[in-house]
Formats: C-alpha cells, sequence, structure tokens
C-alpha cells in the first residue's frame, strides 16, 4: 500500500512539473495553463497510476513551448527542433491519439520567417520533427506486438477503426452530426464533461451549474490580458479577476 501511494504521489509530482515548466516557457495565456493544472479532474488523473499524468503534462509542455518558438523573437535553431521532437515523441510513445497535436509545430512555420528560402528550410525541419515522432512511435509498435495486440482487445465489440476512418472519408456530413451528438446528449457520450464536469475513475459526473462556471471561468482568463507580468497582479483586467475569483 506505501508503494502504492508513493507511485500515485510521484505521478503527481511528475504533472505539476511538467505543467509548471509549461508555464514558465509560454510567453503569453499563463492564467489558462493554471486554471486546466487546477481543475479537480486534472489532479486526480494526475495522481493514478497511469500515462494521464504525462500525456497531461507533456501535451501542456508541448503547446507552451510552439507557443514561445511561434510569438518571441529569438533565433531558432536546429536544438529547438530536437527538443520539439524530444516532447514529440515521448507523447506519441504514450498514447497513439497525441499524435493529433503535433500539426501545432507548424505553426512556427507560418508564423515566424517570411522569406521563401527560410521558409522552406523551417517547413523541413517542423515535417522531420513530425516524422521522427511518427516513426518513433511505429517502430516501438513494431518491436513490440503486444501493444497492438492488448490495444485492438479493448475495442469494443463492433467498433471497428478503420471502418470508421471509411466512414469519415466517405460521408463527413454523417460523421459531423454523429461528432455533435457525441459531445452534448446525454443519450451521447457527453464529451462536454470532459475534465471540468467529470471527477473520478468513476466517471461521476458533476452538476450543470458547475460546468457552465467552469467553462465561463476559462473564457474569461482566456479572454483577459494574456502580456501580463505575473508580479503585477494589480494590473489585472476585471475579466482576469473574474476568472481567478471563480
Amino acid at each position: 500500500v506505501l508503494l502504492l501511494y508513493l507511485a500515485r504521489i510521484g505521478s503527481l509530482i511528475g504533472m505539476v512539473a511538467l505543467i509548471y515548466l509549461a508555464i514558465r516557457t509560454t510567453p503569453i495565456a499563463k492564467w489558462p495553463f493554471v486554471i486546466i493544472g487546477l481543475l479537480p479532474m486534472t489532479l486526480f488523473a494526475g495522481s493514478v497510476i497511469s500515462t494521464d499524468p504525462a500525456t497531461i503534462g507533456l501535451s501542456a509542455l508541448l503547446i507552451a513551448y510552439v507557443l514561445r518558438l511561434t510569438l518571441t523573437k529569438q533565433v531558432l535553431s536546429k536544438g529547438n527542433f530536437v527538443a520539439l521532437a524530444l516532447i514529440a515523441s515521448a507523447l506519441a510513445l504514450i498514447k497513439v491519439i497525441n499524435i493529433i497535436l503535433l500539426p501545432l509545430i507548424f505553426l512556427i512555420v507560418f508564423k515566424k520567417m517570411h522569406r521563401d528560402q527560410s521558409r522552406r528550410a523551417l517547413f523541413s525541419y517542423a515535417l522531420a520533427t513530425i516524422v521522427f515522432a511518427v516513426c518513433i512511435f511505429l517502430l516501438s509498435s513494431y518491436a513490440n506486438p503486444a501493444v497492438q495486440t492488448d490495444s485492438i482487445a479493448r475495442y469494443p465489440e463492433g467498433v471497428v477503426p478503420i471502418e470508421q476512418i471509411k466512414l469519415i472519408l466517405s460521408r463527413p456530413n454523417e460523421f459531423i452530426f454523429a461528432l455533435w451528438n457525441t459531445y452534448f446528449y446525454a443519450w451521447g457520450d457527453n464529451v462536454h464533461y470532459s475534465l471540468i464536469g467529470t471527477f473520478g475513475w468513476m466517471d461521476t459526473p458533476m452538476a450543470v451549474p458547475f460546468i457552465v462556471v467552469g467553462y465561463t471561468m476559462l473564457l474569461l482568463v482566456l479572454v483577459s490580458n494574456t502580456n501580463l507580468d505575473h508580479k503585477k497582479l494589480k494590473h489585472i483586467t476585471w475579466r482576469g479577476k473574474a476568472g481567478i475569483w471563480m
């Protein structure tokens, strides 16, 4: 029992450290990272023995690092893309679904450079970073076939991912309708509850007013002054103060 709780405490400390590093890294929107890191479900997920703590922490760090490289005036180097490749590879190894975050790296290309030659070089580095992370995942899956077998065995009866992908490509209108139903209806998956409206592994739903307050709080923090110096709290806008108060 002692080792179990030590492992849970270690997982939480690791996730908190990654989110703290993300807050220090991002040049803007520091408060949204703080709020998301303090959500009840985030703290619970960070204190379990699973891949969730690393997924949450590394996702925050990847987004923060991309924002830093995109919005600051620092000169990009190969070392920056090596760091991105390491974070992206770790995310891909933890859960394959995390690969959907990797195209964010292209924000650096579209925002940072304006000269055609530099843009081409930057695009090559960004593409190589994403390809490297995907290759690392594929090599890991090939070296350990049990991972694939175990993942396939967890699909509910009648769920065939390949057929779902074919449906998305062939009938996108039906897919959008199914996506809406999945997110916003009680007879769907109630995905809009997400980290805000769900607590614990038993998927205990929280009250709808709590969810509304949670999303409102995030909105207020997102639209508040993102260039705020955290040492000058007296300059927080009224929307930021309202978000912090809630």
